[in-house]
């Protein structure tokens, strides 16, 4: 059996088009070419969006955190950095350990604790370094 395609106006085999219960005929008006097409030139249009909605799927599955609150830190990356106070884009901060935010800090900051360990004694050292030193 076969089907002529809305877009290319092909008259092509049913398994040239995908299957879709909403058709009367169990599949796609466009066979698969068109429909990749149309895909194709849908996502070039949305790009954009797209990645947003992406990120933001990252943010929830990452943290395990609600879609409002994980668009929350996706849109408000601009910002003070809550450990030095510079104004920059800024990541989301949050505890090796446990997995939870902190909150958000520049990328310097981010490294440095990171680069600690996290750890509150290696950081109490480096200030009493540089306190020694200067």
């Amino acid at each position: 059996m076969s089907k002529k395609c809305s877009r290319c106006k092909e008259i092509k085999p049913f398994d040239g088009f995908s299957k879709d219960r909403q058709h009367s005929s169990g599949y796609k008006s466009a066979c698969k070419p068109c429909s990749n097409k149309d895909y194709n030139k849908w996502r070039v249009e949305n790009l954009l969006e797209i990645r947003e909605k992406d990120k933001v799927s990252q943010v929830m599955k990452k943290y395990k955190i609600s879609k409002e609150e994980a668009e929350y830190y996706c849109n408000n990356r601009i910002g003070l950095c809550e450990i030095c106070n510079t104004e920059s884009f800024r990541v989301i901060d949050h505890c090796h350990s446990s997995g939870k935010i902190r909150g958000f800090i520049c990328s310097p900051c981010n490294s440095m604790l990171g680069y600690s360990r996290d750890s509150t004694d290696t950081l109490h050292s480096a200030i009493e370094y540089l306190r020694n030193r200067t």
